[in-house]
């Protein structure tokens, strides 16, 4: 499921001009375009921007059974390419500080899978989250 999922997350990048759009209009078109790509994923639901623990994290992937985990992904970008992985970095400390997972598991869930993902023009790096 996990690599699945992000081999989704990965595809949408070529539908982004960078060129016109800021970084909040690209992350708001990401997002739908991600979305609408994880909907109908056997057995999970995909929601964006869903209140949990502190805030809201860009894309959640919730189990129809809650004994699953479910998946997180916050998306972030970049100008240049020897950013991105602070971008990962960035995406880490908001699952962290804003206790996305613990959001997730106070819901009743068994267990939660964090990503984070940054873009850079059509280049995407993905990092799982470590607690």
């Amino acid at each position: 499921m996990a690599s699945f999922a992000v081999a989704l997350i990965i595809l949408p990048n070529d539908a982004i001009d960078y060129g016109t759009a800021g970084v909040a209009i690209i992350i708001s078109k990401l997002t739908k375009i991600q979305l609408s790509m994880l909907i109908g994923i056997p057995d999970y639901e995909a929601k964006s921007n869903r209140e949990e623990g502190d805030g809201r994290p860009d894309i959640v992937l919730y189990p129809l059974n809650p004994g699953d985990p479910a998946y997180i992904f916050e998306i972030k970008t970049r100008r240049k390419y020897n950013e991105m992985d602070d971008g990962i970095q960035e995406a880490f400390g908001q699952i962290r500080e804003k206790k996305y997972e613990e959001g997730i598991l106070d819901d009743g869930y068994a267990g939660v899978i964090s990503y984070g993902v940054c873009f850079c023009k059509k280049s995407c790096v993905v990092g799982l989250y470590q607690r």
